[in-house]
């Protein structure tokens, strides 16, 4: 599932329905948020890291259920993508223009939520992701099925030169990554990019789905961080074991 901006709780920038506790928002309406989604999957079992726009993964398994509330905490600072196969467990990462990727191992009844800015991007955090499922839960990646959600079109995603010479220099050099303009600055396609690493890891093209909408030209529905300002609301994309 993927939250909107259409249920109108919270004020100024967080309107709509914020699930971050990271972004400034009344800690209260965040909490109520998540609350209401953990009634929409009917567990109230729901993990959301801290995301740094790192490259780190982590595990939910029964020796993290066991912690206590502040352990948890500790466990989900720095984190970008969750995986688990524990039944009625919800894994979930927020966004406000960057990727979001639910992932799914019928085989193994894994699942996964990842978090994919230009920095994660660029570490390869969604390879890493369905690596991690294929060699630690041993879900065949030929069953995997992807969605990648709503994040900001390459239209509307501007970067620097530097940023596109260090796309390039880790490899990702098909010059449909990147749109140039003249005496404009360069796009960067971060959904593409993606898309190539699920592609590359061997899922079919068949079970990779993806959305059209683009955060920034719809920020009626979803927070745009680019549009808005960092101190935005942001949207969860979840999923449950």
């Amino acid at each position: 599932m993927v939250t909107t901006r259409q249920k109108a709780t919270g004020r100024g920038e967080y309107k709509g329905f914020n699930t971050s506790l990271y972004v400034g928002d009344d800690v209260q309406t965040v909490l109520q948020n998540r609350a209401e989604v953990c009634t929409f999957f009917n567990s109230e079992n729901l993990f959301i890291p801290h995301q740094t726009h790192s490259a780190n993964i982590l595990q939910i398994d029964e020796e993290f259920l066991k912690l206590n509330n502040e352990q948890q905490k500790n466990q989900l600072e720095n984190i970008d993508a969750l995986i688990t196969n524990l039944p009625n467990v919800i894994v979930g990462i927020t966004t406000a223009d960057c990727v979001p990727i639910l992932l799914y191992a019928p085989d193994k009844h894994v699942v996964a939520a990842v978090h994919a800015g230009w920095r994660g991007t660029i570490k390869r955090i969604l390879e890493k992701t369905i690596m991690c499922m294929v060699e630690q839960y041993g879900a065949d990646v030929l069953e995997i099925r992807v969605g990648i959600g709503p994040c900001i079109s390459v239209e509307n995603y501007e970067v620097g030169e530097e940023l596109i010479q260090n796309f390039r220099d880790n490899g990702f050099v098909k010059e449909e990554y990147f749109q140039f303009y003249e005496n404009k600055n360069p796009h960067l396609n971060l959904k593409m990019i993606n898309r190539d690493q699920v592609l590359n890891c061997g899922v079919l093209l068949k079970n990779i789905e993806i959305s059209p909408y683009c955060t920034f030209d719809n920020n009626d529905l979803f927070y745009s961080a680019r549009r808005q300002g960092i101190l935005s609301g942001r949207i969860l994309s979840a999923i449950k074991g």
